[in-house]
């Protein structure tokens, strides 16, 4: 094919799809760029919120931790709270034995023995059981008694006072709510 057009248009000619190559080649590195840039963005701010998401689940999982941890230790102290309510109870309702024990002793009169004694608890009772030289005796021992005020009531089974002399003797003494600790 003749090309009848002057060289110099022809040259033009070439410039300009030079030009328009180059134009087009800066248009197509510049819209890559700015895709290159969006995608990266995008990745940034994806992993920004993901980040943000994983904090906070972490943040819930400590809290859950820390409510589960509370919630042991609120069980713990109402367990503590109980057993400290059940000795508290213990100690404001036991008996002072000992201190009955040296109104016992010191009711005793000379030429009396006690051979046994037996507490239940349960019933607030203190039975005693001896041996006394002489009916006399006993009653001196049973007026002692009664005029204990730990002992609400001395009871005398009418078994022991059958013998003058010698007496196998059976006492039960209930005790009375004053002998309790305070």
């Amino acid at each position: 094919m003749i090309n009848f057009t002057p060289e110099e248009i022809q040259k033009e000619i070439i410039l300009r799809k030079q030009r328009k190559r180059i134009f087009l080649t800066f248009c197509l590195i510049f819209i890559a760029e700015l895709s290159f840039s969006l995608v990266m963005l995008y990745f940034y701010y994806q992993t920004k919120a993901n980040l943000g998401l994983a904090k906070a689940f972490k943040e819930n999982l400590i809290a859950q931790e820390n409510t589960k941890i509370l919630k042991e230790t609120k069980e713990e102290i109402l367990k503590t709270n109980f057993l400290l309510k059940k000795i508290e109870s213990f100690y404001q309702n036991r008996i002072l034995l000992a201190k009955l024990l040296l109104e016992i002793s010191k009711a005793l009169p000379e030429g009396l023995k006690v051979s046994s004694l037996t507490y239940n608890s349960s019933a607030q009772m203190i039975s005693l059981t001896g041996k006394a030289k002489t009916r006399e005796l006993l009653l001196e021992f049973k007026r002692n008694l009664e005029k204990i005020p730990e002992f609400k009531e001395v009871n005398f089974p009418p078994l022991n006072w059958v013998k003058k002399e010698n007496i196998k003797f059976l006492i039960s003494l209930k005790i009375n709510g004053n002998s309790k600790k305070q």
